[in-house]
């Protein structure tokens, strides 16, 4: 039993190089293949053809790697902008200008805590400032042993 050859595009495209050139050799007459006429030239056009579109992908897949590869750099370099940028802007102009808006960034917002965040933190406050006190307490005196 014999098994038929993988065929990926390398050795699709070294066939049709090889129909390319050797169809004129061996093929003297016209032939007809699936109802058209074909002669050996125009056959070998066809793969030619074929070859070509297949050289012309791989140049186009070439340079669309290229410009994706440069688009992410701009990206990044772009994006890695943005937050000094906002942050520049937030320094240089009023929370209620107009800026922010035109350039597409939110106007910085104050931040607004409930009663209870402050009564929380106002808590925190007191008992660290009791640990702080408590630390800086001389130590009690020793009695001393007999």
């Amino acid at each position: 039993m014999t098994t038929k050859p993988k065929t990926n595009r390398a050795s699709t495209s070294l066939h049709f190089g090889q129909l390319v050139t050797t169809l004129a050799k061996y093929l003297l007459s016209s032939v007809v293949l699936n109802g058209t006429t074909y002669t050996a030239a125009s056959l070998a056009a066809l793969f030619q053809a074929a070859l070509q579109a297949d050289a012309d992908l791989d140049a186009a897949r070439s340079v669309v790697k290229t410009k994706l590869a440069a688009r992410r750099a701009a990206y990044r370099t772009a994006l890695g902008l943005l937050v000094p940028l906002h942050k520049y802007l937030e320094a240089t102009y009023p929370a209620d200008s107009p800026v922010f808006a035109d350039l597409g960034f939110s106007a910085p917002k104050p931040a607004e805590k409930s009663a209870e965040v402050k009564a929380q933190a106002a808590a925190k406050a007191k008992a660290t400032r009791k640990a702080h006190e408590a630390a800086k307490a001389p130590p009690p005196p020793q009695k001393p042993q007999q």
